[in-house]
């Protein structure tokens, strides 16, 4: 190869990258700086006025709730109304109600978890995970019974036999998701673009029995 044909090929390498990277921020910056007209709740938790921002506006969310045994605070219930706005605005007063959780945008989706870091069920990586003609409200069983998942989750305590999602599926649409390394929070999140759904939560609680069993529910 030609040094004038190497020194092309970088340059369009460079350009490749340069172009990524501005339609990524593009995106982001699509998700943050949308535009909201008016937005209002009343007597709202943190997943209460997520999902309702979610579905008013379109904005995909996903909602990691704070361990139960890390949160021993009563919920926090707050009312919030905001006009000509924008989404980045609605989440900073969100959680300067909640202050116990933060938020990232992550691609097209803004993902909300708490300030303190625990092992999670979320950052498990999948190696490999090929599900055909489901629809999301099956997804959270069929991620479940991942073997590594399966296996992560025992080790936290939250065993397969409670690991649930909320069963409905009357009318949601179906699609196949296929993916490779990706974490089970990037799974729940293409989820949310091919079943054309806007919010996701997770959360893990003690046992409701007085044993010793944690539960950890998906709700799309």
């Amino acid at each position: 190869m030609s040094r004038s044909h190497f020194a092309i090929c970088i340059s369009l390498l460079f350009l490749f990258f340069v172009f990524t990277e501005t339609v990524q921020a593009r995106s982001t910056s699509q998700v943050e700086n949308k535009l909201v007209k008016v937005f209002e709740v009343r007597s709202a938790d943190i997943h209460l006025a997520l999902m309702n921002l979610a579905q008013q506006e379109h904005v995909r969310i996903g909602l990691e709730l704070m361990p139960e045994e890390i949160s021993r605070k009563p919920k926090l219930y707050f009312d919030l109304r905001m006009q000509n706005c924008r989404v980045i605005d609605i989440l900073t007063e969100i959680v300067k109600n909640d202050p116990q959780y933060r938020w990232q945008v992550d691609d097209d989706v803004i993902s909300v978890f708490p300030i303190i870091r625990v092992a999670s069920v979320l950052n498990v990586v999948v190696p490999q995970i090929s599900l055909e003609n489901i629809n999301r409200s099956q997804v959270g069983a069929k991620v479940a019974n991942i073997e590594i998942v399966k296996q992560s989750a025992a080790a936290l305590g939250v065993y397969q036999r409670t690991i649930t999602s909320v069963p409905y599926s009357a009318g949601l649409k179906t699609f196949t998701i296929s993916m490779k390394e990706a974490t089970v929070r990037e799974i729940f999140n293409e989820t949310l673009r091919l079943a054309e759904a806007f919010y996701w939560v997770v959360q893990i609680y003690g046992s409701r029995d007085g044993g010793h069993d944690k539960y950890f529910m998906v709700q799309f």
